[in-house]
């Protein structure tokens, strides 16, 4: 993965983000940790809708930490 990441983030420069970006990001971590904490810890339920925030949240991650591309910074 990192040979991977490397190849596709070579030719790419330090891109300088602002606040209104990063704060955009941030509601998104927030939103989807507490839409998993209602589900999981208060609900304790099981659905789809687990699955899916799990996910998303998993590829904010994966994107974040391998290829250094913030996409919840691109959203805005």
């Amino acid at each position: 993965m990192l040979i991977i990441g490397r190849v596709i983030v070579g030719n790419q420069k330090p891109e300088y983000v602002g606040a209104p970006q990063k704060k955009f990001s941030w509601f998104i971590g927030l939103a989807l940790s507490g839409i998993m904490f209602a589900l999981m810890v208060v609900y304790n339920t099981w659905s789809i809708f687990t699955g899916l925030s799990c996910l998303t949240c998993l590829i904010f991650l994966f994107f974040e930490a391998v290829f250094g591309i913030c996409l919840g910074c691109l959203g805005v």
